[in-house]
């Protein structure tokens, strides 16, 4: 993913920064609470579940807050970021969306196939 498309990305996501927060909290509740009930099994499919959920959500929070043109902490206007060299804030930017879209591929695919094939070792 390019930083220009995240740019695009993030101005659409803007307005969905505060729920995907509250998304992610919600779940990490809910896996916080499956775990002090000390059911095995619930245990284990919100720890599936929780990848997709938290992960996704997290990304959306982050590329919103990162790539947005005219409050993002990566943007050209930013505090810290707008004082660096042009060269350097286009490398932070790439970097940044790089990181990104692994982290969005890791969290919708890999991680809910090792958490499957967990349930499907405890399923035995």
């Amino acid at each position: 993913m390019s930083p220009a498309l995240a740019t695009q990305f993030a101005i659409r996501a803007w307005p969905w920064r505060l729920p995907a927060l509250a998304v992610s909290v919600i779940a990490i509740a809910l896996i916080a609470g499956s775990i002090a009930a000390d059911w095995e099994w619930m245990s284990q499919v919100s720890f599936t579940l929780a990848g997709p959920v938290v992960g996704l959500s997290w990304a959306v929070l982050c590329a919103a807050s990162w790539f947005h043109p005219e409050s993002g902490t990566l943007s050209p206007k930013a505090r810290f970021v707008g004082k660096l060299p042009s060269w350097l804030q286009g490398a932070l930017r790439w970097y940044a969306s790089v990181f990104l879209a692994f982290f969005v591929l890791f969290c919708a695919f890999a991680w809910p196939a090792f958490s499957l094939s967990n349930l499907w070792q405890l399923a035995k």
